[in-house]
């Protein structure tokens, strides 16, 4: 992720001549070769170092000619400088705010001081609503407790009762005895009346196919929770404020949706529990559609040919993600990678679609909205790793697989065993919430290839043997997941 700093005012020595830059945009290369990559000077209040941090990660390269003698300090420490001249160290946090480098080339000294204070300014209050029935004309984010982890995501329109405020949040009351929080900066619309609670949810239909459902409720719109254990091949479905009024439920003669059963939950909540005919299912879809929820099923290819796939190159245009001390971006890294592995696919077969396949800016919701639009059946994502504005670069190291839906586990599981034999060290394999992964119709993966903040690592990264190394071990792993092996 990109942590860039604010403007700096900078003073520049240069043999004794002391020289004063502006306050805003800085040139990449200071005099004397160095390039300051991280932290730099930037418009106003872009990614603010703060000041609260105990240290501070510095890194960059200093430009030289073969046999020129160069050294580095940064904020009076020495600073080991690879080969090719980058650097990345951390450094205790300045107590006065001001960074220090001095370098020198051929004993010719020059100096750098950076101002470290933040002038983002501080976002304005926002009131939270007021308790009472509200809805909201976008998807919602729902977290455990103010400032917490993310949990339920409402569609746009679904009805929700606000309880109690901090400045935190609203707390949501979903049902009795089960609670959640917005943001008090989401955007809401108040409802005239309330809604029909509890909701009563209907006799539910299986399409002909087996490939889906559908059922009236009631009340509803409903705040949904999707639960799916791809090894069972059972996926749950529980709705808070929900009651049945059931007469029956029509099977389909065929297709991978065996049956449906549900259980009352106290609140009141209804679950419903589908199972599904084992590997032959790798996602599961809720959508409402006024007041009725239509479940479609993504039916599990077990080859290459035709399987239709997004690669998604993390950050590009304005968001550079990460900055090697080269002064590579994360961007670029990403699409080249994510264009080899894209190109091996096809090779076998497969339809590759890309979210960017230039430097633009993308949005985190248009990137999930473009794999709804080509119906993908598998979703990758490519990014490379930093640490934090106060991590240490040389402590950094290793590649990561993220995924967050049930039927993302397998491939996440086979493409981090694959990567062990790649270049890198294994840094985990993690189920999180990240908004790529969030993905339910079609499993959806997060990709750090490797650690870019790393110098030692960025070295390898720049090697395009390294690209066809990593590019080769994926497709390997996509190709087992396929196999069913």
């Amino acid at each position: 992720m990109s942590r860039t700093p604010p403007r700096a005012a900078l003073v520049l020595a240069l043999a004794g001549l002391v020289l004063r830059a502006g306050a805003e945009v800085l040139p990449g290369r200071l005099p004397g070769g160095l390039q300051l990559v991280f932290p730099r000077g930037t418009k106003a209040g872009e990614n603010p170092v703060l000041a609260t941090m105990d240290s501070l990660l510095v890194n960059g390269n200093i430009a030289a000619r073969p046999g020129q003698r160069v050294s580095l300090n940064v904020a009076g420490l020495p600073v080991e400088l690879l080969p090719d001249g980058r650097f990345a160290t951390q450094i205790p946090f300045p107590t006065d705010r001001r960074l220090v480098l001095d370098w020198a080339i051929d004993d010719l000294p020059f100096q750098t001081v950076q101002r470290l204070d933040s002038p983002a300014p501080a976002p304005a209050p926002v009131a939270p609503a007021a308790p009472g029935w509200v809805t909201s004309g976008s998807p919602l984010k729902l977290s455990t407790a103010p400032g917490a982890s993310y949990w339920l995501f409402p569609d746009a329109g679904t009805p929700l009762l606000l309880g109690d405020a901090t400045r935190g949040g609203s707390r949501v009351l979903l049902c009795e005895g089960l609670e959640a929080w917005l943001p008090a900066s989401t955007r809401l619309d108040r409802l005239a009346s309330a809604p029909e609670r509890p909701a009563r949810v209907g006799s539910i239909v299986v399409d002909e196919d087996g490939l889906g459902l559908r059922f009236s409720c009631a009340g509803g719109p409903l705040p949904v929770w999707l639960e799916t254990d791809a090894r069972a091949a059972v996926i749950r479905l529980l709705l808070p404020g929900a009651v049945a009024a059931i007469d029956r439920v029509r099977l389909a003669p065929a297709g991978p949706l065996l049956s449906v059963e549900w259980e009352p939950r106290p609140g009141p909540q209804l679950e419903l529990r589908l199972q599904l005919e084992p590997g032959c299912v790798d996602g599961a879809r809720v959508q409402w559609q006024g007041n009725q929820l239509a479940l479609s099923l993504n039916q599990r290819e077990h080859s290459m040919r035709d399987w239709n796939v997004v690669l998604d190159p993390g950050h590009g245009g304005s968001e550079l993600g990460c900055v090697g001390a080269s002064g590579t971006s994360e961007a670029e890294l990403n699409l080249l990678l994510a264009q080899e592995i894209g190109a091996r696919l096809e090779q076998a077969g497969a339809r590759v679609h890309y979210t960017r396949t230039d430097e633009r800016t993308v949005s985190l919701d248009a990137r999930v909205a473009f794999a709804d639009s080509v119906k993908a059946d598998f979703f990758l994502s490519v990014h490379h790793n930093s640490t934090s504005a106060d991590g240490d670069p040389r402590a950094t190291n290793g590649y990561s697989v993220y995924w967050w839906n049930g039927f993302s586990a397998e491939p996440a599981r086979l493409l981090h065993e694959g990567l062990c034999e790649g270049p890198f060290a294994d840094d985990g394999l993690f189920w999180r919430s990240l908004a790529v992964c969030r993905q339910e119709g079609r499993p959806a993966l997060l990709l750090e290839a490797g650690t870019l903040i790393n110098p030692d690592e960025e070295t390898l990264l720049l090697q395009p043997q390294t690209r066809h190394r990593q590019s080769r071990l994926i497709v390997q792993a996509l190709k087992e997941y396929l196999r069913g092996d």
